[in-house]
């Protein structure tokens, strides 16, 4: 049933309580009303009860009607305000609506039409201006918040991390970082799935919550790395605190969708009270390093920056040997591709094409197991279909999520998408092998693709398992102008493009993870 609208109205000449009650009874809608016959009664009521609008007299025995809109908005900001004024007083009335009424009502012209239609408009224009806050309120966490865990985003926790190093110089108070990564758990999301990975990452969030103070800053820092700042906190109490979050992952097995396994983190820590630590970077280098101590040694395990196995050395004149070159090519590898995974899925965001992406990279992965390729191939391939449409970010969605047939003009512009790609990852040299398997995902057998004409094996492998991974789930997913195809039509258009399309061999191949598959859902 809906809730009437509750009117304040403020005025102190009973005759003309009499004559807007009487209105407003008469005007369509629910209503109701109460009365305030001064600005302080006025205000003692907006604090008490919730009212849609407020009408309020010009002339109070108390206080002007203009300031006590002022109040008003003070108490409740967003209560909307119409000014009644009387004959004569139409200028003033339109300096109290700059001064925050959102309308005014002459009394002398005054008819239950008009001021149902005033009632009516300012009640709209309430609810819009509300509308527009939570939006600006939406974005603006969307800005800072990160879209799987709900922690502070990375860019966020740079920006409260100089702040909160700031204040620890200012104060001579301590500030400790904790940066936390989870074991193997590449190997989790390969085995169970990236939905799976998914879950783990946010169980992994809401623990790391339970156990950090209300002061304390948690983002995710990328992939499958955390972070967090202590205020107030040294070395020991944030050892205290890296530990406890340790043995509480280790001592809970995650459980999600009928599958169990074992999770658990290294943690580095750092402190300022560490002489090398001159600005926030220092502080999160220090303990990154210390965290590549901790997997260096075992895994599940914390370290601190200021042990011998857990220092970075000095910043300024780093050891040559201290981080690996290939691990830390690798942690910039692995973040490069999460930042681009993050551009990929706000454009995947339309219902059809949502975590599109995701499932090609496991139908891939599963399929690059059933061709024998070892783990470095695996993750390449794997890299590559998560990739594979990031050249759709140059396309407007009104192209590329288009219902009905393109243009010529939009096909051409759909068909440059993999060279596209190719040149948004042009600058990554760590990425040279997915950036071929990208490129050429849309080349044909019979070397009637784009975007270079490649035909047969000329065209890399990863390329071509992509591509016979794209069009199975792009079949097999539902469309707004159509329904899913089922399992056996879409390998029978898989056969029918074999020796054209697609690589014949690798078709019949693709069978092997389609039948893995079944199995896998018949156990369920």
């Amino acid at each position: 049933m809906t809730q009437p609208i509750a009117i304040l109205l403020v005025e102190d000449n009973i005759d003309d309580v009499d004559v807007l009650r009487r209105y407003i009874r008469r005007a369509a809608g629910s209503f109701r009303v109460e009365i305030a016959y001064n600005g302080a009664d006025a205000l003692e009521k907006a604090r008490v009860h919730p009212f849609d609008v407020v009408l309020v007299d010009q002339h109070l025995p108390d206080l002007p009607g203009e300031k006590l809109i002022a109040r008003l908005r003070e108490v409740v900001p967003e209560l909307p305000a119409v000014m009644l004024t009387g004959h004569g007083d139409e200028r003033l009335a339109v300096e109290v609506m700059k001064a925050g009424a959102y309308d005014y009502l002459r009394k002398d012209d005054l008819e239950p039409q008009v001021l149902l239609r005033t009632l009516h408009n300012v009640l709209e224009r309430a609810r819009l201006e509300a509308e527009v806050r939570r939006a600006n309120e939406r974005l603006l966490e969307w800005a800072i918040r990160d879209g799987l865990t709900g922690l502070y985003n990375h860019r966020h926790f740079q920006e409260l991390l100089r702040t909160e190093f700031a204040r620890a110089l200012r104060s001579g108070r301590p500030l400790a970082c904790l940066l936390l990564d989870l074991d193997h758990f590449k190997q989790v999301n390969d085995t169970y799935g990236h939905p799976f990975g998914d879950e783990v990452l946010k169980m992994l969030a809401r623990t790391l919550q339970a156990e950090a103070r209300k002061g304390d800053v948690i983002a995710r820092y990328g992939g499958e790395e955390f972070v967090l700042a202590l205020p107030d906190t040294d070395a020991g109490g944030a050892q205290t605190l890296a530990e406890r979050i340790c043995q509480r992952v280790a001592a809970e097995p995650f459980v999600h969708d009928g599958h169990t396994t074992p999770v658990t983190v290294s943690i580095g820590v750092s402190s300022t009270a560490d002489p090398r630590v001159r600005s926030e970077r220092e502080l999160v280098k220090l303990a990154d390093g210390a965290l590549y101590s901790a997997k260096r040694q075992g895994r599940n395990r914390v370290c601190l920056a200021d042990e011998p196995d857990g220092a970075l050395g000095p910043i300024t004149t780093p050891p040559p040997l201290q981080v690996p070159r290939a691990e830390m090519r690798a942690q910039v590898r692995r973040l490069f591709v999460d930042s681009l995974l993050q551009v990929l899925e706000l454009a995947e965001s339309g219902a059809d094409h949502r975590d599109h992406s995701r499932r090609v990279a496991d139908l891939a992965t599963q399929f690059g197991r059933v061709l024998g390729m070892n783990e470095d191939e695996l993750d390449v391939l794997q890299t590559a279909a998560l990739l594979h449409d990031i050249g759709r970010v140059g396309i407007s969605d009104t192209v590329w999520l288009k219902p009905g047939p393109l243009s010529d003009e939009e096909r051409a512009k759909v068909d440059q998408h993999a060279a596209m790609g190719e040149q948004v990852l042009r600058r990554a040299d760590f990425l040279e092998r997915e950036r071929r398997a990208i490129r050429h995902h849309h080349e044909r057998w019979d070397g009637g693709g784009h975007p270079d004409g490649l035909a047969g094996e000329a065209i890399p492998l990863a390329a071509r398992v992509i591509a016979i991974c794209d069009g199975f789930e792009a079949m097999t997913a539902p469309r707004a102008w159509r329904g899913a195809f089922s399992i056996d039509e879409a390998m029978r258009t898989l056969v029918q493009g074999a020796g054209t399309v697609y690589d014949p061999e690798l078709v019949q191949r693709f069978f092997e993870v389609v039948r893995q598959a079944q199995r896998t859902e018949e156990r369920r």
